[in-house]
């Protein structure tokens, strides 16, 4: 899996979890085929020379494949649920409107500016820098609290 992802996608220095053994007797045809699937987030300018399919546009999927990206989507979304930035795509300091903005990208819709900020300033630092080159009044730098 690592080494297709990195030599026809292009990817380098993955993290993957192991997802979910997907054993169901019936899921093929053709007999028992038991899959090992895994989770890889990485960071958008990672996977610039791959076409990305949003995954609401994916249709058509052979055997249990939806179940499959189902379950991804559902894991990576009830990560970012409960934390902040769990697979750092923002990297170490980002302010309030990127996260928020990484946030309604992962939940697939937008979410609410002012029950967001509540909910994620417990789990952020804020630091003496502010966003530079905006126009209009700068947005404070946070950081994550621990890790």
């Amino acid at each position: 899996m690592l080494r297709s992802l990195r030599d026809k996608a292009h990817i380098e220095e993955l993290r993957p979890r192991q997802l979910h053994v997907f054993d169901d007797p019936d899921r093929d045809d053709r007999g028992w085929v038991m899959s090992v699937a895994h989770l890889v987030v990485v960071q958008e300018a990672s996977v610039a020379r791959v076409d990305l399919t949003p995954v609401a546009e994916v249709h058509g999927t052979v055997y249990d494949h939806s179940k499959i990206i189902e379950m991804a989507v559902d894991t990576l979304r009830a990560s970012y649920r409960a934390f902040a930035d769990p697979e750092r795509l923002l990297g170490p300091e980002f302010t309030l409107l990127e996260l928020l903005r990484l946030h309604s990208a992962i939940a697939g819709e937008p979410l609410g500016k002012d029950t967001f900020r509540r909910h994620m300033l417990g789990q952020l630092v804020e630091t003496d820098a502010y966003q530079p080159g905006v126009v209009g009044k700068p947005a404070k730098v946070y950081r994550h609290a621990a890790g």
